[in-house]
């Protein structure tokens, strides 16, 4: 009963008040303002530990400790809880980013399966590193039929296209017209640069 009665704190509940000031909180867990139902007054807590999981100035998730035993937490155990609440935030945070591209990744896949688009990377050498969409069908090709082929040796037949790449190359952000035989492509080229600019 008493796992279900903390498994969620409201959004707008004290617990989440608590945790928004953004402060570790190292106390009795009689003097705080939380729920005092039986279930709750049954468990018998005494000392309290609630750490604020704040990443980018947002928190994105709490964690609670509490003892039967101790009316407080020694200071070397709070030092302790402090690095693992640290360490926890990193991983919730990497998590929501890995969560996040994975689901930005699921619908350019749904967009470029699905729309007559094709989507394809050279890497500065001017070896095709990446090439999907449907758009390949307009070129007789397939799916990574041309990954780690020089672009210039496979669209040898579009010379606006490998004058186009060549101006990406160079670092020039353009949008272009490039005519494959009945099929036009409205293409956007844009430079992807290293840390130095590069």
């Amino acid at each position: 009963a008493f796992v279900k009665a903390v498994a969620y704190w409201r959004p707008d509940g004290p617990q989440m008040r608590l945790i928004n000031r953004g402060r570790s909180i190292f106390g009795r867990y009689p003097d705080l303002p939380l729920p005092r139902d039986e279930v709750r007054r049954s468990e018998g807590l005494r000392a309290i530990a609630l750490m604020p999981l704040f990443h980018r100035g947002k928190a994105i998730g709490a964690l609670a400790l509490s003892s039967h035993e101790s009316n407080e937490i020694p200071h070397q155990t709070q030092l302790v809880i402090e690095a693992i609440a640290a360490q926890a935030t990193g991983a919730i945070a990497r998590i929501q980013a890995e969560a996040a591209l994975r689901e930005s990744e699921t619908r350019l896949r749904a967009i470029i399966t699905g729309a007559p688009v094709l989507l394809f990377a050279v890497d500065q050498n001017g070896i095709i590193r990446f090439e999907d969409g449907q758009g390949l069908k307009a070129l007789g090709a397939t799916r990574g039929e041309n990954v780690g082929r020089s672009v210039t040796e496979v669209y040898a037949h579009l010379p606006t296209l490998l004058k186009n790449t060549r101006r990406a190359l160079r670092g020039e952000a353009f949008e272009a017209i490039v005519e494959a035989g009945p099929t036009i492509f409205d293409c956007w080229y844009s430079p992807t640069r290293d840390k130095d600019g590069n």
